[in-house]
């Protein structure tokens, strides 16, 4: 097994440990722990830098959940040209458009798993004293205008 693929099944089982803590226990610590084992997970992933997994909107993820939704009911034209193991692989996953570099936007895939733990995220935010007016998916809890910063971040795991 390559370190690529042990570093991410090591994520993904902290993962699943934070989950089920969130879950059991809804405080900041517990939700600030998912948030940044998940922002590891689509950092590596996605090979993306960190500041453009981190500042990801939340805005920006319920409308590409949206449009993941209209694409499998409506089968999107674009997507009809794709052959059958391709279109069942896009519609697995969902397609941020996060802002990167010189403000291109630039897709942020995330699996159904991972989707799964930002639904959480997403459900406990206000029990977990994270603020409604922070616009941001990886924000600090309690804190109005930030998100966690992706290099400490990833240090805490790599």
């Amino acid at each position: 097994m390559t370190a690529h693929a042990k570093c991410a099944r090591q994520l993904h089982e902290l993962r699943v440990n934070a989950e089920e803590k969130l879950q059991g226990e809804k405080t900041a610590a517990n939700w600030q722990s998912l948030a940044e084992v998940t922002m590891a997970c689509l950092i590596i992933f996605n090979g993306k830098r960190g500041n453009e997994v981190a500042e990801m909107l939340l805005n920006d993820l319920n409308r590409a959940r949206e449009e993941k939704h209209n694409r499998v009911e409506h089968e999107a034209p674009h997507y009809k040209k794709l052959n059958g193991k391709l279109n069942e692989n896009a519609n697995l996953a969902i397609a941020v458009d996060v802002r990167g570099k010189c403000n291109k936007q630039v897709p942020v895939l995330i699996g159904e798993s991972i989707d799964a733990s930002l639904v959480l995220m997403e459900e406990t935010r206000e029990e977990c004293g994270v603020l409604d007016i922070n616009p941001f998916v990886f924000c600090k809890p309690g804190d109005s205008k930030k998100c966690l910063e992706s290099s400490s971040t990833l240090c805490k795991f790599l």
